[in-house]
């Protein structure tokens, strides 16, 4: 496979099922939940735009083009993160196969596990916050979108609940096996509100939403 950044750039998203799909360890579900969320936030922008083009937008004007630069910033970061979550697996696969025939070359080997070991808890961690960062910012966006489009930005809001659902667990996979305790203890309390948090929000946005098209 291409470097991961150049292969999801180019890729369909044929191609990037089909490499879903591939007997090989990435890309896997990692990288498909911060894509799932990055589809989430684009969702989000997309009600923010709608909103922006009908006439008479006025006093809501600078806050959907607030929200809506949010949004796209995210769906970049969740793009990234995407390939970042397939060079973490990548290398911390590639540091498991280094050679340990000496005491030095098992010394840089354990050195390479642990430090790829830190990456993978560290790309689903960020994912995490990003999506909860996006999810923080759904209900304003149907407030201020308001109409039909509340359920495309609600739907966004369902998938990065699911991305941020995927990166906590890979968080919770991932912590145990951290040289740094503090680190895996602090990532796994911080995931744990995250949820709690997260899924409080979207029980309000979706009884929002649903009042709003009764």
């Amino acid at each position: 496979m291409d470097e991961p950044t150049d292969f999801l750039e180019r890729c369909s998203v044929r191609q990037f099922i089909d490499a879903l799909s591939a007997r090989r360890a990435t890309p896997g579900g990692g990288s498909a939940g911060a894509l799932i969320g990055a589809l989430g936030a684009a969702l989000v922008a997309m009600v923010c735009r709608i909103a922006l083009g009908r006439p008479g937008a006025g006093p809501a004007t600078a806050p959907l083009r607030g929200l809506l630069a949010d949004a796209d910033r995210i769906a970049a970061e969740l793009a990234a993160l995407a390939a970042d979550d397939i060079a973490a697996v990548d290398g911390a696969l590639a540091a498991r196969e280094l050679p340990g025939a000496t005491a030095a070359e098992m010394a840089a080997r354990s050195a390479a596990v642990d430090s790829a070991a830190r990456r993978l808890l560290e790309v689903p961690l960020a994912c995490a916050r990003t999506c909860a960062e996006l999810l923080r910012r759904c209900r304003p966006a149907i407030e201020l979108a308001g109409g039909h489009v509340a359920a495309d930005a609600a739907a966004g809001a369902y998938a990065a609940l699911a991305a941020l659902r995927i990166a906590a667990l890979n968080v919770r996979v991932d912590a145990p096996r951290q040289a740094d305790r503090a680190l895996a203890t602090a990532a796994a309390v911080e995931v744990e509100a995250l949820l709690v948090e997260c899924a409080a929000l979207v029980d309000d946005l979706q009884a929002s939403v649903l009042r709003r098209l009764g």
